[in-house]
């Protein structure tokens, strides 16, 4: 956090730069703050029991119970949940920025969060299982009070 410093005379710009230094390395910590905590929020709703319809798992004699169109997407593999991450946080047009979401291959990610259809010939229409938007709605205000102990 920005602490206090003497000021020599005539040294005010030294000061200012230093404080500027100190709030970015501040907004540095809490925008990674933010990130981990978004990141794990998603994960945790991709986790847990699911009320959709009951399947067979291919191969198997297991059986799974897949989601209920609106609910976050039900885990099979767990392909999409570990393919949520938190990327560095990087410097843009003079400011931090840092993204938090689905980094990967996974080809299924955008048709459950926004359903749609899918299949050969997008035959298939899957309804919505949001898990990334409502995820961040929900967390708006932990994020912004994470932020407040970071950039007061």
């Amino acid at each position: 956090m920005i602490r206090d410093v003497a000021v020599e005379d005539g040294d005010w710009t030294a000061w200012v730069a230093e404080i500027q230094e100190e709030a970015r390395a501040d907004a540095r910590v809490g925008l990674i703050e933010v990130g981990m905590h978004l990141r794990n929020a998603i994960v945790a709703k991709l986790s847990g029991q699911r009320t959709g319809r009951r399947y067979r798992v291919p191969g198997t004699s297991r059986t799974y119970q897949a989601s209920a169109p609106g609910e976050a997407p039900a885990v099979l593999f767990g392909q999409l949940r570990n393919s949520i991450t938190a990327s560095e946080v990087e410097e843009v047009d003079g400011g931090l920025e840092i993204e938090v979401g689905v980094r990967s291959a996974v080809p299924y990610a955008r048709i459950l969060e926004f359903g749609g259809f899918t299949g050969r010939g997008k035959t298939t229409y899957i309804a919505q299982r949001p898990y990334l938007r409502n995820t961040f709605e929900e967390e708006r205000g932990r994020v912004t009070d994470i932020l407040r102990r970071y950039m007061p």
